[in-house]
């Protein structure tokens, strides 16, 4: 069996001329366009109105653009700054299969060690680039001199070997 497309009458006209009896035969006809039973009648209305009740999760909690709105999302500029920091080959190099232990306990102590070290090292580039080094933590490093044996009391001619046991 074929089917049956069905296809919407065209909105009537108003007549030409406004005799009574094409006003009325207007009016019947703009009446039937109303009534069309095959196209829904928010196909032919300009707008729609959705209740506050239809999906209510998928609703932004501020308005878009707003001074609340911009406070809110320039918290997530931030975080993503700080992953993508962590994530750099050139800092962290944090990435899939970084560290080898296993259980979400001493992934998230080792993350936590990598989020000290970030900050840490933010903190460092920032008392260089201001010159405010009144915070210890952002006292310039010594110079490294590389590594020396040294005996028990830290002469390094006399260093032979590691220490005996008592």
């Amino acid at each position: 069996m074929p089917r049956v497309q069905r296809v919407a009458r065209p909105r009537p006209t108003p007549p030409a001329r406004r005799t009574k009896a094409a006003v009325a035969q207007y009016r019947q006809e703009l009446k039937a366009h109303e009534q069309q039973a095959d196209v829904l009648r928010c196909c032919r209305q300009r707008t729609i109105t959705i209740p506050g009740t239809v999906t209510p999760k998928q609703r932004q909690r501020l308005y878009w653009g707003s001074d609340a709105w911009i406070t809110s999302f320039a918290r997530r500029t931030h975080v993503e700054g700080i992953f993508g920091n962590m994530k750099s080959a050139k800092t962290a190099n944090l990435k899939r299969g970084w560290i080898y232990v296993v259980g979400i306990v001493k992934t998230s102590i080792m993350l936590a060690c990598v989020a000290f070290a970030t900050n840490l090292r933010l903190l460092r580039a920032w008392s260089m680039r201001t010159g405010d080094i009144t915070d210890p933590l952002c006292a310039p490093l010594p110079p490294s001199l590389g590594f020396e044996e040294l005996d028990a009391d830290g002469h390094p001619d006399l260093a032979i070997g590691p220490p005996a046991l008592p």
